[in-house]
Parts: C-alpha cells; sequence; structure tokens
C-alpha cells in the first residue's frame, strides 16, 4: 500500500509540472536611473517514510507522510545609483507573513561589496546560495547543524580574478529571535577567504572560514557584560569539470565546532564536527545525478554522551538525488532517496523519499 501511495505522489507531482518560460526577475518598475525587479521562489513537495517511525529530539514518534510547502518567497531587488547602490529584500509567506532578509549594497570600493542588514553572513559552501540553487532538497550537514542563519549587521566582500575573501560583524541576536535587538557588547564576526586556482576549463574553489558566536548568558546569576563564545571552523572544495557536453560536479566541506554552556566564568566546552563529499554529473541540461555522503558527531570527545537514537545522536546520510530541470532552476523537479544511520547500534537506520517542485523567477 506504501509503495501505490508512493508512485502515485511521484506521477502526480511530475504532472503538475509544465514547462514555463522563466527569467532570473522580471523589471515591474524604472524611474530615471533606478529600477525595481519583483522574483520568487515557489517550492512545495512530499516526504515519504518507509518505516512506521523516526527519530526525533524526543524519541521515537508515528510516521507522517504527507505533502508540504516548504517555500514562498518573493524578492525585491534593484538599483538606487548605478554601479554603486542596490538593495534587496526578501519576504516569507509560508506561516505567518516576515522579512527575511533587507540588504543595502554599496559598490564604491574596488571589486568590492558592502553590505548592511539582515541577511545570510558568508558562511559556509551552502548557506549564501540561493534557495532556489540547492543542488539536493535538504542542506548539507555542514550547514544545518552548525549555520546561525541570518544574521544583523555589515559585510564585506571583495572579489578578485584568484581570490575572493569576506568580512563581517553581525549582533548575534537574530539567534534567539529575528530582528532581535542585542543584548550585549560582544559581536559577532566573519572571516572567510576563497581561492580560485587556474585549472584548464574546469572551475575550482577551495577556501575556508572562521565564525565567533558571541552571545549573552541567561539566568540571574549572568551579569551584563558576561558572554559564551561558540566558534565554527570550516574548510571546503568545489570544482566543476566540463566533460564534453556533461559536467562532473565536485563538492565537499568539513566544519569543527565548540560550543559554551553552564558557568560563564569556567564555561562546558563540547567538541562537535562534521563533514559531506558529494558528486554530480549534469548529463544534459534537464537531466542530473547527485550522490552525497555526510556524518555528524555532536560530541567528538564523548561518544557515549549522545542521546542515541535522537536528532542529537551521531549519525551519518546517504543521499542520492535526481534533478529534472525543465527551465533551468526557473523550473524543475527534485527527487531524493536518504538513508540515515544512527551510532548506536540499537538504533534503526531510517530510510525515506522526498520529492519537490520548484518555480523561481
Amino acid at each position: 500500500m506504501k509503495r501505490m501511495v508512493l508512485w502515485s505522489t511521484v506521477v502526480l507531482a511530475l504532472a503538475m509540472v509544465m514547462p514555463t518560460s522563466a527569467s532570473a526577475g522580471i523589471l515591474v518598475g524604472e524611474k530615471g536611473d533606478m529600477d525595481l525587479h519583483l522574483g520568487a521562489v515557489l517550492q512545495a513537495g512530499f516526504a515519504f517514510q518507509m518505516q512506521d517511525s523516526v527519530m526525533t529530539t524526543t524519541g521515537l514518534e508515528p510516521v507522517v507522510n504527507d505533502f508540504w510547502l516548504r517555500r514562498v518567497r518573493m524578492l525585491l531587488s534593484g538599483t538606487i545609483v548605478p554601479d554603486r547602490v542596490e538593495y534587496l529584500v526578501q519576504t516569507e509567506f509560508n506561516g505567518a507573513p516576515a522579512i527575511l532578509d533587507y540588504k543595502a549594497r554599496f559598490f564604491y570600493i574596488p571589486q568590492t561589496e558592502i553590505c548592511f542588514g539582515r541577511f545570510l553572513p558568508n558562511y559556509s559552501l551552502y548557506m549564501p546560495v540561493s534557495t532556489a540553487k540547492l543542488e539536493l532538497i535538504n542542506y548539507p550537514v555542514t550547514t544545518a547543524k552548525t549555520a546561525m542563519w541570518r544574521e544583523t549587521g555589515i559585510q564585506t566582500h571583495t572579489m578578485t580574478e584568484y581570490v575572493d575573501f569576506s568580512l563581517g560583524l553581525f549582533n548575534g541576536a537574530d539567534v534567539m529571535s529575528p530582528n532581535t535587538r542585542d543584548n550585549n557588547d560582544a559581536k559577532d564576526y566573519l572571516v572567510r577567504a576563497d581561492l580560485k586556482p587556474p585549472v584548464g576549463d574546469a572551475h575550482l574553489r577551495v577556501g575556508g572560514y572562521f565564525y565567533a558566536n558571541n552571545y549573552h548568558g541567561a539566568g540571574a546569576d549572568i551579569k551584563e557584560d558576561d558572554t559564551f563564545t561558540d566558534t565554527h571552523l570550516g574548510f571546503f572544495a568545489k570544482a566543476d569539470y566540463p566533460l564534453d557536453e556533461m559536467m562532473l560536479k565536485l563538492r565537499g566541506e568539513l566544519v569543527m565546532s565548540t560550543e559554551e554552556s553552564g558557568d560563564v566564568d569556567d564555561p562546558d566546552e563540547t567538541e562537535m564536527a562534521g563533514f559531506f563529499a558529494q558528486a554530480g554529473l549534469r548529463l544534459n541540461e534537464q537531466w542530473e545525478g547527485i550522490l552525497r555522503y555526510e556524518s555528524w558527531d555532536p560530541n567528538t570527545e564523548n561518544d557515549n554522551d549522545t542521546i542515541a537514537g535522537s536528532e542529537e545522536d551521531a549519525h551519518s546520510a546517504i543521499t542520492v538525488g535526481i534533478n529534472h530541470y525543465i527551465d533551468g532552476t526557473n523550473a524543475m523537479i527534485y527527487l531524493n532517496f536518504v538513508q540515515k544511520m544512527f551510532q548506536h547500534e540499537d538504533v534503526d537506520s531510517e530510510s525515506s523519499i522526498l520529492g519537490q517542485v520548484q518555480i523561481a523567477l
């Protein structure tokens, strides 16, 4: 019965998507040198679990196979002063309407963007990437388990022929609640560098980043200037190799994190680490196959100090993905098979099939 439901769902999803002509944003207004573009990211799909229950942070929970509305986002962007001042606003309508991003972008320094506002810092290989350009439905574990997501502050991004680098300074309070004013003087900071060595026709990018999250503690004994510090150190590599009409796409990332908790004068430190390796083959303009292996350990110093079978347990996962590009990323279908294996022997592995239909302008 489950298999019949699965294949009926796949056929229905495929049938609902027809070829469309879309562009990267639509010009909706101009006034002198200023302009306004409208964009969108619309993603809906389904999840099918191949077992009767799954592990969550609270333990075993019954499976609910369902359709989902993942993202309903609108983007406004444009130019205020040509080659000098640009802007971007992104909203989310899946649930209560919210402003996700506001970026005021300035280009007064050669080859450099200075960005003010609330946005995704240039952290990890995938976090600053548009959700419309993710190659698999889920973020890799290196981003999903360590990212602080949107922050309010300032970031510079400088691009040269062989090196890109970013510097960022942020409040850090958005980790607790969106658009929260900071509650201490300690700020988060980011340093990142991307190397782009020339390798024939291939596109190669390797680099690293360091992010320090300084946040105020909680409780009656916490002084106003007491802060904890979580740090994240990561390294990544990305390569695209043309093979005649095909494209081989290789991705990999390693991240090591330290989280503080307890007494701010003598905090407990937890060491965490994760990595992923990914290979994809773009067969032509319409079809792509992807294989990802990833692993996460929430406590590298004590393998017995994890919560057996929960999302806090050490685990690894294999994802096999097939992408059908109807019109590039403007109209496409994702189909992913995910096999998740937990560290503890008494916890069964989990298998799921995820599908997603995407329309992006």
